[in-house]
């Protein structure tokens, strides 16, 4: 007898899907769905406190865990949130923007998607960008700064977002058509001003496609959680639940069958759990503990008074 193996099926393992890479630029839209880890809508005072712990602290674009953390500082009070959330809230973002592992995050791709993804209207998230890439403070950027901006913006949304940033080839011609439009020589070092980044960046469909895909997207926190169930509700379905997993509880482990009580537990009640490790002190009780009678007719009742479907 010989198998002839069906040729749509295949003992090959089948590849891990890749992530969903983000459309051509100028080709977004409707909202980003943003990872939990994310912190969107902050207020603008907020952003230019993280700013200022960023010029504190950094020694540079890198930042390590620790020091991120200190320039994330202000954000805890804009997530109103206890020092164990928002230290977990940290750790997240920062494994979430360090994709290649090395223990570091960009610190002007976080600033620049911190600002995009702010609570501020677009052209202060434009202002914000451009001043963090204005290194000299001139009012104007280069085309190699131009591409550091974009890229760098662009990176550090997409990776919120679980979105392939465009690729520098794409930005690269993006940002020399930005120059050729305002008729400018970046060979000849010639700079496009803060008014000017605004004008192309509002007016030019592959930048104003992405601002606005990011621009006033739901914080993960939004969605509600699901309703309770309704099992968790109902008090006849609740007492049938209780003395089902009576039933199927072991007898060496149920104290309702066995009529043993294993000694005081961590609180001081007398047969409470967990078992403290003393076997000199089992004692026969009754079948059941004290008061459970009592506990059971009323959820008798409760079940009772329910109506009927």
């Amino acid at each position: 007898l010989t198998l002839t193996p069906s040729p749509s099926l295949s003992l090959k393992p089948k590849p891990k899907p890749k992530p969903k890479p983000a459309a051509a630029m100028g080709q977004l839209q409707g909202k980003a769905k943003l990872a939990l880890s994310s912190v969107p809508n902050i207020a603008a005072d907020t952003l230019q406190a993280v700013l200022k712990q960023f010029q504190t602290y950094s020694d540079g674009w890198g930042l390590d865990e620790e020091t991120f953390t200190l320039v994330c500082e202000p954000l805890q009070k804009e997530l109103n949130c206890d020092d164990f959330v928002f230290s977990g809230r940290i750790k997240g973002l920062f494994r979430l923007l360090d994709t290649d592992t090395n223990g570091f995050v960009d610190g002007l791709e976080f600033l620049a998607a911190l600002g995009l993804l702010s609570g501020m209207d677009v052209p202060s998230k434009l202002v914000f960008v451009f001043s963090i890439f204005d290194f000299d403070g001139s009012g104007k950027v280069t085309e190699d700064e131009l591409v550091l901006m974009v890229q760098s913006s662009l990176s550090g949304i997409c990776k919120q977002a679980g979105l392939d940033p465009p690729s520098l080839e794409d930005v690269d011609a993006i940002c020399l058509k930005a120059f050729q439009a305002l008729e400018r020589d970046p060979a000849a070092g010639e700079r496009i001003s803060l008014k000017e980044f605004q004008e192309f960046s509002t007016t030019s469909p592959s930048i104003s496609s992405w601002v606005d895909y990011f621009d006033g997207v739901e914080s993960p926190e939004a969605t509600p959680p699901p309703p309770p169930s309704s099992l968790m509700r109902s008090p006849s379905a609740m007492l049938e639940v209780r003395k089902a997993i009576r039933l199927r509880m072991p007898s060496r482990l149920n104290p309702m069958a066995t009529g043993l009580r294993l000694g005081p537990d961590v609180s001081g009640r007398t047969g409470g759990w967990p078992w403290t490790g003393k076997l000199d002190g089992l004692k026969p009780l009754p079948t059941h503990h004290e008061g459970d009678e009592e506990e059971e007719e009323e959820e008798e009742a409760a079940a009772a008074e329910e109506p009927a479907e």
